[in-house]
């Protein structure tokens, strides 16, 4: 099978549906909701036929030696991405490490394509971030979680709920954001949710097996129920869980085909 660049399509590179290099990219409108989130992504796939020309659309992690990201930007306070960035930077790491665990290890038991975390380049490794001008943007997972709007609802889920939980402890024991608090903040952080270090997370995520991720769900799943806001995304997390679960569940590539059946499927019910 033959990439065609996305640029031959005639994406433009800051286009809402637009293009990365050879790879054709989604950049929906924000939600304060993984649920809204979904529905302006597929306000973009959606248009994607349109542009095809006879060729397809498909999600993978890994293709051909292209690697491709599924990118999650979370809003931070000012205090933390600009203000008092200095004093907070071991926290900015940490927030990643955390996301790894609570979002990258369930995303990575459901990836086939996998070439893209143990044999890869640098892109797309654990604890892989930036930061932009309002918005923690986490790289770790894999494009193969487009493929469904139940993927992608789930795993969006997953880091709106570690996100919010975190960002909301972070909040109360730096009492608002004050620079002196950031290593309190660190060490209550560490002691609150005991996730694994970054040598063991770096191991499970870059491992060829998927043991040792699965060997871990459990423990996640017990750390997310205690979350505040669990019961809000508690059925997205559980299709999520069952997609992952068995192979016979995971979606085809074929993502216009998968989102438009599952809002179809809203539509008749």
């Amino acid at each position: 099978m033959d990439i065609v660049p996305a640029t031959w399509l005639g994406l433009q590179h800051t286009a809402k549906l637009g293009s990365d290099g050879n790879l054709g990219e989604l950049r929906p409108d924000p939600s304060n909701t993984p649920e809204g989130l979904c529905n302006n992504m597929y306000e973009l796939i959606r248009q994607v036929p349109a542009v095809l020309q006879n060729n397809i659309a498909a999600a993978y992690s890994s293709f051909n030696g292209l690697n491709a990201g599924f990118h999650i930007h979370i809003e931070m306070p000012q205090e933390v991405l600009f203000k008092h960035r200095k004093q907070y930077w071991p926290f900015i790491r940490l927030f990643a490490q955390l996301l790894d665990y609570f979002v990258s290890i369930p995303a990575v038991i459901g990836e086939t394509d996998n070439y893209r975390r143990y044999k890869g380049t640098p892109y797309g490794m654990p604890g892989d971030f930036r930061l932009k001008l309002k918005t923690f943007e986490y790289r770790t997972p894999g494009a193969y979680i487009l493929r469904s709007k139940e993927l992608s609802e789930g795993i969006l889920s997953l880091a709106w709920l570690s996100a919010n939980d975190i960002l909301n402890h972070a909040a109360i024991i730096s009492d608002g954001w004050k620079p002196g608090k950031a290593l309190e903040v660190i060490k209550a952080l560490r002691n609150h949710y005991k996730v694994l270090s970054i040598e063991k997370l770096i191991e499970t995520l870059t491992s060829e097996s998927k043991e040792m991720a699965a060997a871990e769900l459990p423990e996640i799943i017990k750390k997310i129920e205690g979350m505040v806001k669990y019961e809000s995304v508690r059925n997205s997390i559980i299709d999520l869980l069952t997609i992952i679960g068995e192979a016979k569940n995971m979606p085809g590539p074929l993502f216009v085909t998968n989102w438009t059946n599952s809002y179809e499927e809203v539509k008749q019910n």
